[in-house]
């Protein structure tokens, strides 16, 4: 019986990886081949059919968990839920200070206050800014009117 081939990296469709997940020499002979795709700099899928912005919503808190570990989701984005609006997921790092831009989606960092008590546990081990400091941090002014 023939053996099959294995990969360090899941095969799943609508999965994503790091780049942990095998050698650089690896995951380049990889790519090369089609096997996989790189979908920015340390993150790869081995689902070559689904469009990227697909594979990030798909994997979205996973994602920002991983390269953002200290993420807060907040502001509108925890005002809706988690979910991105206009395509920005808005979170308070103090590790992170520049926007992390993956396909159709922009983590955007701010620095703040982290996780308080009444925070919610959200995906991934990752946390959802409570209702009132959705409150709070959705009054304060974000620009200027004339």
């Amino acid at each position: 019986m023939a053996r099959q081939p294995t990969t360090p990296w899941p095969t799943t469709p609508g999965s994503v990886f790091f780049s942990d997940a095998a050698s650089d020499a690896t995951l380049s002979r990889a790519t090369k081949d089609g096997r996989i795709r790189r979908l920015v700099r340390g993150l790869y899928s081995a689902d070559v059919r689904a469009e990227p912005a697909e594979l990030v919503a798909r994997n979205r808190w996973k994602i920002v968990a991983r390269l953002v570990p200290d993420a807060l989701i907040a502001d509108r984005s925890a005002a809706e839920g988690g979910l991105r609006a206009g395509g920005v997921l808005t979170i308070v790092s103090n590790e992170r200070k520049e926007d992390l831009v993956l396909p159709g989606l922009v983590i955007a960092p701010r620095t703040g206050p982290g996780p308080l008590d009444d925070d919610l546990r959200w995906a991934e081990g990752l946390r959802l800014s409570s209702d009132a400091r959705i409150l709070v941090d959705n009054l304060a002014v974000s620009r200027g009117r004339s």
